[in-house]
């Protein structure tokens, strides 16, 4: 039974861990649909400047402005896109390595009949 309760002790530590990487892949995807709508929001708000400033120095640095927000909004993207990435991973590993112990558990009780 040692052997038992150390693969469930590993399982609900595992399963803990689980519960986290989970979390924290809401928390991104919620993270980027605020992003979107808050990108969405200043894209807006930049056509009604330029609307406003249609030549002249103001429209030039409303459209240079614009322009480096884009790349940061990017730049931000693909950081969030990344980081999803790696948790999705993370996921998979720890449901394999829960596979993995649920076998080595099952073993172990067969061992013991």
């Amino acid at each position: 039974m040692d052997k038992v309760d150390e693969i469930n002790l590993q399982i609900n530590r595992l399963s803990e861990a689980s519960y986290e990487a989970e979390d924290i892949q809401h928390q991104l995807k919620r993270t980027e649909e605020a992003l979107k709508i808050h990108f969405r929001r200043r894209t807006q708000f930049f056509y009604m400047l330029q609307d406003y400033w249609r030549t002249g120095d103001m429209a030039h640095r409303v459209a240079d402005r614009k322009y480096q927000l884009q790349q940061e909004e990017h730049q931000i993207m693909d950081a969030l896109t990344e980081k999803q990435i790696a948790v999705c991973r993370q996921i998979k590993e720890f449901e394999t390595l829960e596979d993995e112990l649920y076998r080595a558990r099952k073993q172990a009780w067969e061992e013991v009949e």
